[in-house]
């Protein structure tokens, strides 16, 4: 038996399979909004743990590795680098059947809007609860101005109204959480505040189902993701909670100079165009190109690395078993470029 966080840990190393430090997994799970820490996500199809960890620090998960390997779970590779053996792979089973990941998390697709869709309903609620109870005199549970503007705004002015949203919203969000594990579904409610009842807060909601905090925030964040995914799957079905989403649509998550970069391609500028235009190394932009294919359907990188060029990479990390750009490049006798690698490796999802 392992502690959650450990168990967690595992996993993530097990997927990264002894190519990245344990510095790697930490900014994934933080959430760290690098080329490399994107790329990542994407290699290792961790994308769904993205930023859902982010109060773990370096001292959390060198305890855990420590943990993990004095059990006899990991190999160390090199400083800092660990894999995971077959004694760890058998725990590692045993935590995923006890523990398995919640069905709707998608951290790096959702991570944009996960706290403003929490931040909107918890005080949305919260204030029609004491509305339809006729009683406005309540402290709310979020402060932040702008999400109070924004409740101010699509607050319904009448009360008729008002006591019809209420159960709507109630049966929109009742459908959500009855297609969730109990004690996610739980854990959310927990932390809802209305008339004459405050929310726990996450530490004392976690306290109350026994789970540890890192528990409690992926299946938080599960049942966040669930709405969320509902709402763009059957609008019509979600209504008020498809309200909630920002602007209607999810944006692309890219990061604010990939943004403007691909905004150049969009303009159809050439690679060398758009180093001279904003004044960037070759490697930063070959960052964002990669970032692009990662997170923009459709965007092909044929312009990039040929046909042929993504089947022999593609096939040399089938043979090799690996997503190492060096261990692809010597197995490819030099042929092509990490640049070229890598960009197949993440539009692939290798």
């Amino acid at each position: 038996m392992v502690r959650y966080i450990d168990g967690l840990i595992l996993f993530v190393l097990n997927q990264m399979n002894g190519e990245r430090t344990i510095s790697g997994a930490l900014h994934l799970l933080k959430g760290k909004k690098s080329s490399q820490t994107i790329q990542d996500a994407k290699l290792f199809q961790l994308s769904f743990l993205f930023g859902m960890q982010r109060t773990l620090d370096r001292s959390h998960i060198e305890e855990s590795v420590l943990v993990l390997y004095q059990n006899g779970f990991l190999e160390k590779v090199s400083q800092d680098t660990y894999k995971v053996n077959e004694k760890g792979n058998v725990a590692l089973e045993g935590f995923l059947k006890q523990h398995p990941f919640p069905p709707y998390l998608n951290g790096w697709k959702y991570h944009q809007i996960t706290e403003v869709f929490w931040a909107r309903i918890s005080l949305f609620m919260q204030t029609l609860s004491h509305s339809v109870n006729n009683n406005m005199i309540f402290y709310p549970v979020i402060r932040d101005e702008q999400v109070q503007e924004w409740v101010r705004k699509h607050f319904p002015k009448k009360s008729e109204k008002r006591e019809r949203i209420a159960r709507s919203l109630y049966e929109e969000l009742t459908q959500v959480l009855r297609k969730l594990p109990e004690a996610h579904a739980r854990l959310f409610v927990l932390r809802l505040s209305g008339f004459h009842r405050t929310g726990l807060t996450f530490h004392q909601s976690c306290s109350t189902l026994h789970i540890s905090n890192e528990q409690g925030l992926l299946f938080f964040y599960g049942v966040i993701h669930a709405c969320i995914t509902h709402t763009r799957d059957d609008p019509a079905t979600f209504p008020i909670l498809s309200s909630f989403v920002e602007n209607k649509r999810i944006p692309v998550p890219l990061t604010a100079s990939t943004r403007t970069t691909y905004s150049l391609l969009q303009k159809g500028m050439t690679f060398q165009q758009i180093m001279d235009i904003r004044r960037l190394k070759r490697s930063t932009i070959e960052d964002h190109i990669v970032e692009i294919a990662i997170n923009v359907a459709g965007f092909s990188i044929d312009s990039f690395v040929s046909k042929q060029s993504q089947e022999d990479i593609l096939k040399a990390s089938n043979e090799t078993n690996s997503q190492r750009l060096k261990t692809i490049r010597d197995h490819l006798n030099d042929r092509y470029g990490y640049f070229e690698i890598r960009l197949t490796l993440c539009k692939e999802g290798v």
